[in-house]
């Protein structure tokens, strides 16, 4: 049996432990309540609204404007903040 190298950003990406766009607001707060700050001074108040529990962070940043750069951007700094 051949062993295989995985690293940590694999198993972190795969049991779900890092923000990604395609996350609900709802699943966001549920998991990294800390990561609100950074989603009100990005111009995100999603959280509050009743969209939260369905709409992506994707979804939401494209509904303000965001473009893909920023949206990627954002996760990057969400992602480094919760760890």
């Amino acid at each position: 049996m051949m062993k295989t190298k995985t690293t940590k950003k694999k198993i972190a990406k795969a049991g779900n432990n890092l923000i990604s766009k395609k996350m609900t607001f709802a699943e966001i707060m549920e998991n990294y309540p800390g990561s609100a700050n950074i989603l009100f001074e990005s111009g995100l108040h999603c959280i509050g609204c009743g969209g939260a529990m369905y709409e992506t962070l994707e979804q939401g940043c494209m509904m303000h404007g965001f473009t893909k750069k920023q949206i990627d951007d954002l996760i990057k700094k969400l992602n480094k903040e919760i760890k």
